[in-house]
């Protein structure tokens, strides 16, 4: 063999590495979270306090309290088993969701080592009623105990954040990024290697194609994992997501389809469009239901293949949280039927106000629990189907017209989960 030709045979070699079987690397399936990743949990917090420094730069970022803290609590109460805070027993925990004020688009992320934050207009756009074309800003709701629905929604966006960390999307990254920088001779070996520039190395070395559509899989398994992060709280709801879905949407339309997001930044950590995602948790609410419970493509609800209301309770277009109620209930009642809890003297009416403290005596609230009565605190109440603006036992005679509405939507809802009871009794 000819020396003139020994570097193009090694310049072939290295251009098939880097085309099929860097790539081939990167595709491989990740480690159990059992095994040891590269990176200790103390480097992915070093990591990811370096990128939230960064992200976070000169903007106005404070710990969430209040409702948001709340929810946080919430959720990590009710999936203890994949999410914790510093407890001492756990070498991965997360820390308390950080709130930026800065930036003007509604965004939410999670940085390595169980750092969320989430911009205050993500916090606005889902706490605000919704509109046929647009959000009203002017039209907050609060997010006191009583204030669920809104709650909820806040709720989908960080699951979704708390999703990335339960799934260890970034270790397993790191896993493959730091493998390849290895293989390249980049670096001398793991232990030896500061974080970042192993993801560095990593990432120049490998695909980057490839690396977008591993970002585009582990945002649809932190949506996954976010609906039975959801699921798990009573009253939070699966159908939350497809809310938060449409709030963007509509935020989109009224910047004229632009946001200020890194444009940069979203070409490498790409997420599916939203009317995917509302359509894989439209998908999900059919399965888990065992193919009961359906939303069409307007979210229409039809249950048992028949339909229960139009848009919204009683096909109310006017109200305006309409379809936001809609797609609450679906949530619910799907996750009521996985659980198989529509049984004789599980459903019960309660005052919102001996509900959630804060909660008014004028509005009911109407809740799946093992007995009538019982507050959660004695964890009897399994899920919240809905809340109205109707005072229990008031007489007809002195209600109000929407008070009286309020009624009949109650009663439609009571009829459709007495008829769930029946049917899974028969």
């Amino acid at each position: 063999m000819k020396r003139t030709a020994f570097p193009k045979l090694l310049s072939a070699a290295l251009v098939a590495l880097l085309l099929f079987v860097v790539p081939a690397v990167l595709a491989l399936p990740t480690a159990p979270a059992a095994e040891a990743h590269m990176l200790s949990c103390k480097q992915e917090r070093a990591y990811g306090a370096k990128l939230y420094n960064k992200a976070v730069k000169g903007h106005d970022v404070h710990e969430a309290t209040g409702g948001v803290a709340a929810i946080q609590d919430r959720l990590i109460e009710k999936n203890s088993d994949c999410l914790n805070y510093e407890d001492k027993k756990h070498k991965r925990y997360l820390a308390r969701t950080m709130v930026d004020e800065t930036p003007a688009s509604p965004n939410a992320f999670m940085a390595p080592g169980g750092r969320s934050v989430i911009y205050a207009k993500e916090i606005d756009i889902d706490r605000t009623y919704d509109r046929a074309t647009r959000i009203e800003n002017d039209a907050r709701r609060g997010l006191g105990p009583a204030d669920y629905s809104a709650r909820s929604n806040i709720a989908a966006t960080l699951a979704h954040e708390y999703g990335h960390y339960a799934n260890e999307d970034f270790l397993k990254s790191a896993d493959r990024h730091m493998a390849i920088a290895v293989a390249f001779a980049c670096i001398p070996s793991p232990a030896t290697l500061a974080a970042d520039a192993a993801l560095t190395a990593g990432l120049a070395a490998g695909n980057l194609l490839t690396v977008r559509q591993e970002s585009f899989n582990a945002e649809a398994d932190a949506d996954a994992t976010s609906l039975d992060f959801l699921d798990n709280v009573p009253e939070y709801s699966m159908g939350s997501a497809i809310t938060t879905f449409h709030r963007y949407e509509k935020y989109l339309r009224s910047t004229g389809g632009k946001d200020s997001s890194d444009g940069v930044r979203n070409f490498i950590n790409p997420h599916s469009k939203s009317d995917t995602r509302i359509q894989r948790v439209r998908d999900h609410i059919k399965d888990v239901s065992l193919g009961r419970v359906t939303l069409d493509a307007d979210d229409r609800l039809t249950v048992d293949g028949q339909l229960v209301f139009g848009t919204g309770y009683l096909a109310d277009a006017d109200r305006a949280d309409s379809r936001e109620r809609t797609v609450y209930l679906a949530g619910q009642i799907a996750g009521t039927m996985k659980r198989h809890l529509f049984r004789p003297g599980y459903l019960c009416l309660m005052r919102e106000c001996d509900f959630a403290p804060g909660g008014s005596a004028s509005r009911t609230v109407l809740v799946v629990a093992d007995h009538e009565g019982k507050t959660e605190g004695h964890g009897t109440i399994m899920k919240v189907l809905g809340t109205f603006d109707y005072p229990k036992g008031t007489a007809d005679r002195l209600l109000t017209a929407a008070q009286r509405k309020a009624k009949a939507e109650l009663q439609a809802v009571w009829d459709l989960t007495r008829t769930l009871r029946a049917r899974m009794k028969a």
